[in-house]
């Protein structure tokens, strides 16, 4: 990032300091359009302002993050009612903007890493219930009669928009794990040129990688459902500016992940499905269908541009999309017909 290579300039004789080092990262990923990546830091920069407030201090200088301030740091973000995938996030953004400052030379080269022992591994939390049986479910979930039973009044008016909410979510899902596990935001921000002779062709919004793989009946009979003149292939998003677009992905996002935890209370899930679990289910399915893990990553866009590319030239997507079909036609055999 430029904003990344002259930080002196900006700073003049001054010591560079933490949160101004982690809002000039935020600064830098928004002026280049990466508003995911901007958040991220950005919350973390907001996570560590709470954090020097508990100890009195406003900010601190950049070359005080050692093992022993990262060590607090951790101590006071599993004491803060912090998930262990929140404490992670945090603990990866704080590693992150470190090693930026050493590779711009703001920080020397430690002689001992402060994040050495410091574990940074989310864990996972899509559903313990079989993979097979969850998909089901939600396609045999009668959404009317589920509100019905939770205590929703049919004859209101909010009634049937709640209704309208729920199905959309529930289809969102089950279009995101049958298209091997894409991500809520790709699938949010798909238009009518994604579709290209009876394929899905998009590129990440994170990575930049290019995924192609057929439309399959299932997939298909959603776009039908949710077909209209707009830019966007579902009711999403109506924007178009990257900014704007990004406000409004946001809002939508939370939005889908309570509908999501609503529909597993109408399922009786013990783990609530999440904006995540339609890759979680459909990678681990795949693999233990006899994938290959490299396969996997292709489809899934995993890893670097140049990583995507050597997967996208060893691999035959028609062998992906082989396999893909087969594990699908052992959960769902009313398409059986189609496969033969």
């Amino acid at each position: 990032m430029k904003t990344l290579q002259q930080p002196n300039q900006q700073m003049g004789l001054q010591p560079m300091t933490l949160l101004t080092w982690m809002a000039l990262i935020s600064e830098g990923y928004n002026k280049q359009n990466c508003l995911g990546t901007a958040g991220n830091y950005s919350r973390t920069l907001s996570n560590l302002q709470s954090y020097l407030k508990s100890r009195n201090k406003k900010d601190i200088p950049l070359h005080q993050v050692d093992g022993a301030e990262v060590a607090c740091y951790t101590e006071w973000l599993k004491t803060s009612d912090k998930s262990q995938n929140s404490v992670a996030f945090h603990l990866r953004n704080l590693r992150s903007a470190y090693n930026k400052a050493v590779k711009v030379k703001l920080l020397p080269i430690p002689e001992e890493n402060p994040f050495e022992h410091v574990h940074t591994n989310s864990i996972s939390t899509h559903p313990r219930t079989s993979e097979s049986n969850v998909i089901l479910l939600l396609e045999e979930l009668n959404i009317p009669q589920a509100l019905i039973a939770m205590g929703k009044k049919s004859k209101r008016k909010s009634f049937a928009k709640m209704v309208e909410n729920m199905t959309f979510a529930r289809d969102a899902f089950l279009f995101c794990f049958y298209a091997s596990g894409l991500p809520f935001v790709d699938f949010a921000h798909l238009t009518h040129k994604n579709i290209q002779d009876g394929k899905l062709c998009y590129d990440r919004q994170k990575t930049g990688a290019h995924i192609e793989m057929k439309i399959l009946p299932q997939m298909q009979i959603i776009i039908d459902r949710y077909a209209n003149n707009g830019y966007y292939l579902f009711p999403v998003l109506t924007e178009t500016s990257v900014k704007e677009a990004y406000k409004q992905y946001n809002k939508a996002l939370r939005k889908y992940n309570h509908r999501l935890r609503q529909i597993s209370l109408m399922l009786h899930l013990k783990t609530p499905l999440s904006s995540y679990a339609p890759r979680h289910i459909w990678a681990c399915m795949v693999y233990h269908g006899g994938m290959p893990e490299s396969c996997i990553k292709e489809r899934l866009g995993h890893g670097s541009l140049d990583t995507t590319r050597f997967y996208l030239k060893s691999f035959d997507s028609s062998k992906i999309d082989e396999i893909n079909i087969r594990i699908i036609k052992n959960i769902h055999k009313k398409f059986a017909g189609y496969y033969e």
